[in-house]
C-alpha cells in the first residue's frame, strides 16, 4: 500500500528557494484535500494526513459509489498534488514568467503585459495611465493568491521581485485547456470571483455540449482562436517529459465593442480543479452539465442531510467537502442548463 500527501503547498515548496523570506506565502493547508477521495480511484493507493474525517462522510462518499481509500494520520508518503520529481521542468511550467517568455517565443505575445521587477517599477508603469485599472500578479502564486486589483490611487504592495503587470480586462468567460497523461484531453468553465480567487467551474459531459454552448453565447470565433493557440503550446510543451496533468489558462474578454482572446494567461503543471471536475463527469447523465461551486462554510453547517443526489437519473446536488472543512464544496449534476439553475436556486435555498 503507498500513501499519497496532498500537497497544496506545491508551489510554496516548489519555488522556497528564489522567493525571498521577506515575501508572505502562506500554507494552504488542507483546504484542497477533498479532491483526492474523488479523483483516486486506485486501491492500492492510501491517504495520509493529519485530519481526522467524520466517519459519516466516508460513508456518504461511499453511497456515492466511490472507493474509499485507507487512511493513516501521518504525512509521511508520496507527492500527489505536484510530484516535486523533475524539479526543472515544474518550475518552468508554474511560472507565469515562462508562460509568457513562451508566447513571446510563438508569435503571441501579449503587448500590454509588462514585467516589473519592484514596488518602484510597477508605480511608474501605472502612472502613464492614470485612468486604468490594473491587475498586478506573483508569477508563483496560485487560485487568485499573490494578486491585486489596483487604481493608481491605491497603495502598492511592496515587492522586490519580478511580478507581472497588465490592465485588467473585463472577462467574458474564461475557458481552460485541461489533459493528463493517458487521458482525452477537455475543455472547461472556470469561474473565478472578480478578484481572481477559483470559485468554481462548469463541464458538459460531452464537449460537443460544450461547444453548443460557447456558440449560443456568440463566441465560436474566439474559442476557434483559444483552440489553435493551445495547439502551438502544446506542440512545444510535448518536447517535454510531461508526467502530471497540465492546464492551460485562456480568457476572453470585452473591451466595450468586441470580445477579444487573451491567448494564456498561466499553465498549471499539477493537479488542478480541472483534474477534479473531469473525475465528476462521471456523476453527469448524458449529454448532461455540472458545476462544481466553492462556498464559505463559517457555521460549519452540515449540508449533506438537506441535499439529494439520484444515482440512477445522475441529477442533483452531491457535497464534496466534511462539515468540518471552511468552505462548502458542491457539485450542481443536471440534464441542461435549465435544471441547473433550478439545482442553484434549491442551493441557495437550502444554505439561506
Amino acid at each position: 500500500m503507498k500513501y499519497a500527501i496532498v500537497n497544496t503547498d506545491y508551489e510554496r515548496t516548489l519555488f522556497q528557494d528564489i522567493i525571498p523570506k521577506d515575501e508572505s506565502i502562506p500554507k494552504e493547508g488542507m483546504r484542497w484535500e477533498f479532491i483526492f477521495f474523488f479523483i483516486n480511484q486506485a486501491a492500492d493507493i492510501g491517504l495520509a494526513t493529519d485530519r481526522d474525517y467524520p466517519q459519516d462522510y466516508l460513508d456518504y462518499l461511499q453511497s456515492l459509489g466511490l472507493g474509499v481509500p485507507k487512511i493513516k494520520n501521518s504525512r509521511e508518503g508520496f507527492n500527489w498534488f505536484g510530484q516535486l520529481k523533475n524539479l526543472e521542468v515544474e518550475r518552468k511550467l508554474n511560472s507565469k514568467i515562462w508562460s509568457y517568455e513562451l508566447l513571446e517565443k510563438l508569435g503571441l505575445k501579449v503587448d500590454s503585459l509588462s514585467i516589473v521587477n519592484n514596488s518602484a517599477e510597477a508605480e511608474l508603469a501605472m502612472t502613464k495611465q492614470p485612468e486604468q485599472k490594473w491587475i498586478l500578479k506573483s508569477p508563483f502564486r496560485s487560485s487568485g493568491a499573490g494578486q491585486w486589483i489596483l487604481q493608481n490611487t491605491d497603495e502598492l504592495p511592496n515587492f522586490t521581485t519580478p511580478h507581472l503587470l497588465e490592465p485588467f480586462h473585463e472577462r467574458v468567460a474564461d475557458l481552460v485547456y485541461h489533459t493528463s497523461p493517458g487521458q482525452e484531453p477537455f475543455i472547461y468553465i472556470s469561474k473565478p470571483t472578480k478578484e481572481g480567487s477559483y470559485r468554481g467551474g462548469l463541464i458538459f459531459k460531452r464537449q460537443e455540449e460544450l461547444r453548443s454552448y460557447i456558440a449560443g453565447r456568440g463566441l465560436s470565433k474566439q474559442l476557434d482562436e483559444l483552440e489553435n493557440v493551445w495547439d502551438r503550446v502544446m506542440s512545444e510543451l510535448q518536447k517535454m517529459d510531461l508526467i502530471q496533468p497540465l492546464t492551460l489558462d485562456s480568457f476572453i474578454y470585452t473591451n466595450g465593442t468586441e470580445n477579444l482572446v487573451y491567448p494564456m494567461c498561466e499553465i498549471n503543471y499539477r493537479i488542478t480543479m480541472g483534474t477534479m471536475l473531469g473525475a465528476l463527469r462521471k456523476f453527469l447523465p448524458e449529454n448532461g452539465v455540472g458545476e462544481m461551486i466553492m462556498l464559505k462554510n463559517p457555521q460549519q453547517q452540515k449540508l449533506r442531510d438537506k441535499v439529494q443526489y439520484d444515482k440512477m437519473g445522475k441529477t442533483g446536488i452531491i457535497v464534496l467537502t466534511d462539515e468540518l472543512h471552511s468552505s462548502y464544496g458542491v457539485f450542481l449534476a443536471a440534464k441542461d442548463l435549465s435544471g441547473m439553475q433550478k439545482l442553484k436556486k434549491l442551493l441557495v435555498a437550502v444554505i439561506d
